[in-house]
């Protein structure tokens, strides 16, 4: 398994801009699907470190620019593969949309979306010796900032992937793609078919950060 390694805090920059056009929702006919694929994803995180998160802050801006390729992440079985060629094909089509969040995850965490500029002050707190105290209440009792890519189907919404990533220091982050099959239940199982990652860890992430 490749493990890339976080060298410096630019990925905060890559996903902290506001794009030039208003973004939009998600697109209805993605909603559902959308949402409970993110919802299974925020009911267990993937860190860098032990999940200490009193509330998750979450980009309300959805997609990552450095997801990387998912080709060369995921080992998808054979009996899968004319579903993943269609999902590669619905990448294509929608890496580069970013849809506007809103409060529909089932979770059980408390949680709060951030804008663009709340993702680079998070940044600056993380880094400042003393964490301003105007955001005090915001990032309280939230160890990571947590961006979640789009949200990938095929054709028929049986398989799905997604790239997280979870930022919580200069030095400290994790990103992956995760990949769900839908059950018989109509429910999103996690496959673990991926096999590459970026991590950095850093003193941040051992414990909440609180006023």
């Amino acid at each position: 398994m490749r493990l890339p390694v976080l060298l410096a805090w630019v990925p905060m920059l890559a996903f902290s801009q506001e794009p030039t056009k208003a973004p939009l929702p998600v697109p209805a006919d993605r909603h559902l699907d959308t949402y409970a694929v993110y919802s299974v994803v925020l009911m267990h995180p993937r860190l860098s470190h032990p999940d200490t998160n009193e509330k998750y802050v979450v980009q309300e801006l959805s997609g990552y620019a450095w997801e990387g390729d998912l080709r060369s992440c995921i080992t998808v079985p054979d009996a899968y593969r004319a579903t993943f060629a269609e999902l590669l094909a619905d990448r294509d089509e929608q890496y580069r949309q970013r849809y506007r969040l809103e409060r529909n995850f089932k979770i059980t965490k408390p949680y709060d979306l951030v804008t663009a500029d709340q993702v680079k002050e998070f940044g600056r707190v993380r880094i400042a010796t003393v964490p301003p105290a105007s955001e005090a209440e915001l990032f309280k009792g939230a160890v990571d900032l947590i961006t979640l890519g789009n949200v990938y189907f095929d054709k028929k919404r049986t398989l799905a992937a997604v790239y997280t990533w979870a930022l919580c220091g200069g030095l400290c982050g994790f990103g992956t793609w995760r990949v769900f099959v839908r059950n018989g239940k109509g429910e999103w199982e996690e496959q673990h078919w991926t096999n590459c990652m970026t991590i950095a860890a850093s003193r941040f992430a051992s414990s909440a950060w609180t006023a």
